[in-house]
């Protein structure tokens, strides 16, 4: 059990790192990664900025839902999505426009489509996937809630138990 709990706040902090790297490289290449958005076959033009602006907004939350303990399985199952989701699109940018810039990180070099990226997205969905459906559930009392099935115990039922015959 406690393997799987650190192997789950590892694999939780290091995807929540290269998000925030990546949302850092973003912000620093602003202009570039709005005109690689809105050079995209799949995103309008005119959406380029709102898009490049929600990306980094949503991979800043998902990060910080994985670096806090209580919300770190929510963040798993976020993370999943997210990165799933670009792995979609890289395998659709792939098929329509593999000279286009997707501007994921223009510092890492990830700022075209290629496979390894793609595979580089979908090795980190599927970690987070696995991680959220079976990793560590933070305990009761991290989350202030009861497990599931388990009787809450309360002051008024513990006298009761107590003076029962």
């Amino acid at each position: 059990m406690r393997a799987m709990k650190a192997i789950t706040f590892l694999s939780a902090a290091l995807v929540g790192a290269l998000l925030c790297a990546g949302v850092a490289d973003k912000l620093m290449h602003w202009e570039l990664f709005v005109i690689a958005l809105a050079r995209n076959p799949l995103i309008p033009e005119a959406l380029a900025g709102a898009v490049a602006g929600g990306t980094i907004a949503l991979e800043a939350a998902v990060a910080a839902v994985l670096f806090v303990p209580s919300t770190r399985r929510t963040g798993l199952l976020l993370g999943a999505l997210l990165f799933g989701s670009f792995a979609v699109i890289i395998a659709l940018l792939l098929w329509l426009a593999p000279a286009a810039h997707c501007g994921c990180s223009f510092i890492a070099g990830f700022d075209r489509p290629t496979v390894p990226h793609l595979l580089l997205n979908v090795l980190i969905a599927l970690l987070c996937g696995y991680l959220f459906a079976t990793g560590h559930r933070p305990s009761p009392t991290i989350t202030g809630m009861r497990v599931p099935g388990a009787a809450a115990t309360t002051s008024s039922t513990t006298s009761l138990q107590r003076s029962a015959p």
